[in-house]
């Protein structure tokens, strides 16, 4: 990089946006900008510019999308377009002054990959599948008794669903034909070291005739997104290639196949006759092609249509697509169903008497690998695909929780890499939750797996990064200004608001230094234990003199997300003190109203409803809102959890917000990283979860689940306190209950609870519906007597 380059690139981005504006002659528009850096609270960043990158595809993609889409109205486009632009329709939404055209009405689709790669793809919610972020797609199609099938206009004929015992390949059934069945399947498969995404479009002819019909596969220009270009399109010897690299593989010659311009009618409509062109270019990227096969079953045959994409971003793909043949493909399918079922049985698993429950537990835990790229954990599979330490830590939180420790013990070096030389980890400018994220994100993962040599390898890293937490917030600890002693003012997670001094990135940096001293003490630093026993007791106190003087301000007595904000939807931020922190205890002052004002002006369909940035419901704000709820034994936690499963889909992926009206997502990744790994803990809070320093059996059991013949059971589940197993049966009026936790070398011994419906045995009363039950040492069984709401251990064996 040359002088002059280097020189721009350290120029903040809002002082180049000033000079063009005044050199332009365009200074009213300064004044907006004035306005957006001094809404909030005053910051050393005006807006993380790490960010700009994602606006500026927001913007170029969206402008695309408008000129193409409104310009070719002969064309079919992908699903979310043809609903959202139906006038008639109840998606439509206006362009208008808005010219920057988005999915904001159905932003859905479920991800597929190979895993521990970086490489997925996605399926939308009629099963167009887009092969890499902001690519081109495949698509199936069928022409039967003059009757044109396009998934993309069957949204109200198809289904989907995941592969036998929720391994991840997704079906997509149309229902548009009374005698022949159609379904088309996508899967992620490694075949003879290629990473390929299978399809397969399966016929079965229920009638009593011999059916004749055209299908094939088709290759568009455009995602569930935006436009994804097709710039230069060829086919030779069934290989289609896109932009100079493999495209799509036909096991099976095709009887045609055929290119297309956006500026000729769409080949898919059928409508006029399309001339075999099998090589085109064009800089407008509105390429498609297509290849179809005439077909004829019998009376009740099957009969099966591969084909296979590569994932790879390489263009030495043809050679090994000489050697694959549509056996080998059926093969990998074979193997890939194998991997999957191993797969599901391992790390935690737990039975629960609702099949619905249990089905979507299955589903997210062999789900959450696509946003396990290896060496790192990815917020979504497309326009997040980037890695943050937020969106990291909950990921990390789950996998860890599902007894997947050696995928993150691959993220460490990862981790580290967001410290600077100041100590302070960092994925983005101006947001301050990292230090504490990253600190207790790597502290679990050591002491979990018992892994001494890394806390103290790392421990000078994590001390630098307490030591800027202290030093950073004794900037203010003595000035007048009512958020003294705490972190900067900061953007935080997005979904707060403007820049302001949050509870949650104090929270956060508290949590850090807490679980760092406990490490001091266990590696007898007495230096250091010293300096951290100080330096978190002021922050602590700190911290609540603050939220008492916030919270006593707010009418309802509970806790704005700042000192200097009244009580609204981003209070929501504070609930992390209770989960995943556990900071404080769940029946804390504030904690109570501040649950009540969200509910009362929150919740909506039963989900979290974000008014700021996101506007719309929120399927991890909502676990955050639900874990609050289950920590204080409150039954409205099953409000929250029908929504769930609900908005969840037939493949249980939630998008990062859902649009109330639509129900499909209107914000973000289609397929929402953080979202799935909350689930994921919820499912594993309902029946262990770490509180106070002690460990709680079955809190989220229900009493209809306690039935004659009943069994409940949670298996090698890993909690802070040592490897949890329990199962829990019910026979007549007894009910059994077998448990063991295994204490790792670095874990501490905790009191264990079950806890049970209130009124269904004798005990003592805990929050609002729950009855405590004590059980001594770390393994034994206990039976109880349920009868009429009275009930005593009739038998205790503990060893």
């Amino acid at each position: 990089m040359d002088l002059k380059k280097r020189a721009l690139s350290l120029i903040p981005l809002d002082r180049i946006l000033r000079w063009y504006l005044r050199h332009k002659d365009k200074e009213y528009l300064l004044r907006f900008i004035d306005g957006m850096a001094h809404i909030g609270q005053p910051s050393q960043v005006f807006f993380p510019p790490e960010l700009f990158e994602q606006g500026a595809s927001l913007l170029l993609s969206g402008l695309n999308n408008t000129l193409a889409i409104q310009s070719n109205p002969n064309w079919v486009w992908p699903y979310w377009v043809e609903r959202q632009q139906d006038p008639e329709g109840d998606d439509f939404v206006p362009t208008g002054v808005n010219l920057v055209l988005g999915n904001l009405t159905h932003r859905n689709w479920t991800s597929i990959g190979i895993k521990g790669s970086r490489l997925e793809a996605m399926v939308d919610p009629v099963g167009m599948t887009t092969i890499e972020p902001f690519g081109w797609s495949v698509m199936p199609f069928v022409r039967y008794q003059d009757q044109l099938a396009l998934p993309p206009r069957l949204a109200e004929q198809s289904q989907q669903k995941l592969g036998p015992d929720q391994i991840p390949v997704v079906v997509t059934s149309y229902n548009c034909f009374k005698d022949l069945e159609w379904s088309f399947e996508a899967q992620a498969l490694l075949t003879q070291g290629e990473e390929l995404v299978c399809f397969a479009q399966r016929f079965t002819n229920r009638s009593k005739q011999t059916l004749r019909f055209t299908a094939g596969f088709a290759l568009r220009p455009y995602n569930a997104l935006t436009i994804g270009h097709i710039n230069k399109i060829k086919y030779k010897n069934q290989l289609w290639r896109i932009n100079r690299r493999p495209a799509l593989w036909l096991p099976r010659p095709p009887d045609r196949s055929f290119a297309a311009g956006g500026t000729e009618p769409d080949p898919l409509l059928g409508q006029t006759q399309v001339p075999q062109v099998s090589k085109l270019r064009s800089l407008s990227g509105l390429l498609a092609g297509q290849s179809e096969y005439d077909l004829t079953l019998k009376p009740g045959e099957t009969l099966v249509l591969r084909a296979a994409a590569p994932m790879a971003r390489h263009g030495a793909l043809e050679k090994r697509f000489e050697h694959l043949s549509e056996a080998a493909l059926a093969q990998a399918v074979d193997r890939s169903v194998d991997f999957w079922q191993l797969s599901q049985r391992r790390g935690m698993n737990l039975t629960v008497p609702r099949h619905d429950l249990q089905e979507a537990f299955g589903a997210v835990k062999n789900h959450l690998h696509v946003f396990d790229d290896g060496d790192r954990f990815t917020a979504g599979t497309y326009f997040y695909h980037f890695e943050w330490l937020r969106d990291s830590a909950f990921l990390a939180l789950a996998f860890e929780n599902l007894g997947f420790s050696k995928e993150v013990a691959q993220k460490v070096p990862g981790f580290l890499k967001f410290q600077d030389k100041e100590g302070c980890f960092k994925s983005q400018d101006g947001e301050w939750d990292g230090p504490g994220q990253a600190m207790v994100t790597l502290i679990r993962h050591f002491t979990r797996a018992g892994d001494d040599e890394s806390l103290k390898r790392y421990f000078s890293k994590l001390y630098k990064s307490a030591q800027w937490i202290e030093k950073t917030r004794q900037l203010s600890a003595n000035g007048p200004a009512p958020h003294g002693g705490l972190l900067p003012a900061g953007l935080s997670a997005e979904h707060f608001g403007p820049n302001d001094h949050y509870f949650w990135d104090n929270f956060w940096g508290l949590a850090g230094m807490m679980a760092l001293l406990d490490v001091a003490r266990r590696l007898n630093l007495r230096t250091e234990t010293a300096w951290l026993e100080d330096a978190s007791g002021r922050y602590r106190e700190r911290i609540f003199q603050v939220a008492a003087q916030a919270s006593s301000k707010a009418p309802e007595g509970g806790l704005p997300c700042s000192i200097y904000r009244h009580l609204d939807t981003a209070a929501i931020g504070n609930l992390v003190a209770l989960w995943p922190l556990d900071l404080i205890s769940p029946f804390e002052s504030w904690v109570g109203p501040t649950v009540e004002f969200l509910y009362r002006n929150n919740l909506k369909q039963g989900l979290f409803y974000q008014q700021i940035i996101h506007t719309g419901l929120n399927a991890y704000l909502s676990v955050q809102f639900a874990q609050v709820l289950l920590a204080r034994g409150d039954e409205r936690v099953w409000e929250v959890i029908e929504a769930l499963l609900k908005m969840g889909g037939p493949t249980y992926v939630w998008p990062e917000a859902i649009h109330p009206k639509s129900h499909g997502g209107c914000m973000g990744d289609g397929d929402h990283g953080w979202a799935a790994a909350e689930f994921a803990n919820l499912m594993r809070c309902l029946l262990v979860k770490e509180q106070q320093g002690e460990l709680l059996f079955g809190l989220g059991l229900q009493a209809d689940w306690l039935s004659e013949g009943a069994k409940i059971s949670i298996h090698e589940a890993p909690t802070d306190f040592g490897l949890v197993h329990w199962d829990l049966t019910c026979k007549q009026e007894l009910m059994t209950l077998t448990w063991s936790i295994q204490r790792g070398p670095l874990q501490t011994r905790a009191s264990a609870y079950l806890m049970l419906p209130r009124g269904l045995v004798k005990g003592p009363h805990w929050g609002q519906n729950k009855t405590r039950i004590a059980l001594e040492g770390e393994q034994g069984q206990l039976t109880l007597l349920r009868a009429d709401g009275l009930a005593a251990p009739l038998q205790s064996k503990t060893a």
